[in-house]
């Protein structure tokens, strides 16, 4: 009687359990999204708040001022950045965020660099893109700053 599976008092029984292949890695949720300038990584965050206030000063969905039209302006970029620094970098001014923007673009990454490897990423990590979608908008950006 193989593989039997009943209780009988005093023996211990093991179920034979079928073999499960190994599963991926589960991807840990990023809690924010880094930018490196210079020698310092910042962190960025797209709140709910933070995006409330962007679509209030904006006028419309954060969504649709980053993709419609194209490439977003510097002034646009540079602003979404500001309100997402303020999570872990508190009180950033425009300003400074314009300097570290400048330090970036000085270190001979592009504007389409900070699209792609930044912003994206950002908006992903709110929730604005599934990976997939991310992963192609990247591809999408490369083969634009190639053309270039």
């Amino acid at each position: 009687m193989e593989n039997m599976n009943y209780y009988e008092p005093g023996i211990e029984v093991q179920e034979e359990k079928e073999e499960q292949p190994v599963a991926e890695a589960i991807k840990k949720p990023r809690f924010y999204t880094p930018w490196e300038v210079g020698d310092t990584e910042y962190k960025l965050k797209l709140t709910s708040g933070a995006i409330t206030t962007l679509e209030g000063k904006f006028k419309d969905s954060l969504l649709n001022v980053v993709l419609d039209n194209g490439v977003p302006t510097v002034s646009i970029v540079l602003t979404i950045l500001q309100a997402a620094l303020q999570k872990f970098h508190h009180g950033i001014k425009t300003e400074a965020v314009g300097d570290l923007y400048d330090q970036y673009i000085d270190e001979g990454h592009t504007q389409m660099d900070l699209l792609s490897d930044v912003l994206l990423p950002l908006m992903g990590d709110a929730g604005f893109f599934t990976a997939k979608q991310l992963q192609m908008m990247q591809e999408e950006m490369k083969t634009l700053d190639q053309e270039l």
